[in-house]
């Protein structure tokens, strides 16, 4: 079994209720992944993040506390074959234009909370056979880097207007995946647990 490291805190429009969105975690990659989890994240050093097979992102406050080591340690720890699954309001961290370029993304906006209407890409196969489904919960529109290209794995429709929900991409030897939904408990459903637990299966290359 492999191992992964949530890097996670206890902020966010849901307070992120990072021990419970652990034990989510923990459950969902029973039998694939040991997870450990931290909330320092301050000074991160590639060689600790060398130990894990993947690097699972939900701190909401990374644009406050992180330092620049933190973010060198993420891009060499990617470039060098590390996998890292970037869920939620993590994505919304604007201050290092580094990790817009990792993700491959810029927010644009975001909404109150609503019911959110999702609808797979059926030509990635983490979401390949995952039928439409709704949830409730804060959402944020994001535009992709145009030259890096990542692939759409799920859609959001939204006001007659569709953004991307989740996407992937390579970058250098390592595999990036982006979430934007599963800021709480209550969002994992059962469609966004299979994303999840084959999102760590093309991570092993199982797909």
């Amino acid at each position: 079994m492999k191992k992964a490291l949530l890097i996670c805190d206890a902020a966010g429009e849901y307070a992120s209720r990072p021990e419970v969105v652990a034990e989510v975690l923990r459950d969902i990659y029973d039998g694939m992944y040991e997870i450990d989890c931290t909330q320092d994240y301050e000074a991160l050093a590639v060689e600790r993040l060398r130990q894990y097979h993947t690097i699972i992102l939900t701190a909401a406050q990374w644009d406050l506390r992180a330092s620049r080591r933190s973010v060198a340690a993420l891009l060499q720890y990617t470039v060098s074959g590390g996998t890292i699954l970037a869920i939620g309001d993590f994505l919304k961290n604007e201050g290092w234009y580094e990790l817009d370029c990792l993700f491959a993304k810029r927010w644009i906006g975001g909404s109150t909370p609503c019911l959110l209407d999702l609808s797979a890409d059926g030509r990635h196969p983490v979401t390949a056979g995952t039928e439409p489904f709704k949830l409730v919960e804060y959402t944020n529109f994001y535009e992709l880097d145009p030259i890096l290209q990542p692939q759409i794995a799920l859609h959001l429709n939204y006001a007659g207007k569709q953004y991307p929900a989740a996407w992937c991409h390579g970058y250098g030897w390592g595999k990036v995946m982006c979430i934007t939904v599963g800021n709480i408990p209550e969002s994992y459903l059962p469609q966004l647990r299979r994303i999840l637990w084959r999102c760590g299966e093309w991570f092993l290359n199982r797909l």
